[in-house]
């Protein structure tokens, strides 16, 4: 493996931290139309399809609601990935998104439970 194959490969493992960096640091955690264009901003680059914005952020607070009623984080991915078109991976990183733009307050949940943001 080359200098730049390495290279290339640790960007591709960090952008989705760094996508959720972005999330948390530069927009408050209530809904707003910068995190929501942020959301569907973060699923575009993922390639991640939708039926439409506003599907994919209802969605996005549906998963928030789900861990709001005590749901654990890993349950929500898998059931995200049966229900949806979503692979396990799409599912984990809709999930983590979804949490970063909409639900901050569960990231404690994400770390540690095999989901990667």
């Amino acid at each position: 493996m080359t200098k730049g194959d390495y290279r290339a490969w640790l960007l591709l493992l960090a952008m989705p931290f760094i996508c959720v960096g972005i999330l948390l640091t530069a927009h408050p955690a209530e809904a707003s139309p910068v995190n929501d264009r942020a959301f569907i901003l973060a699923l575009d680059e993922e390639g991640i399809a939708y039926p439409s914005a506003g599907y994919a952020i209802r969605a996005a607070k549906t998963v928030c609601g789900e861990l709001d009623s005590g749901l654990p984080v890993d349950y929500v991915v898998t059931e995200l990935a049966a229900v949806s078109a979503l692979t396990l991976f799409q599912a984990g990183y809709f999930t983590g998104v979804a949490i970063a733009a909409y639900c901050p307050q569960h990231l404690d949940q994400v770390y540690g439970t095999g989901v990667t943001l």
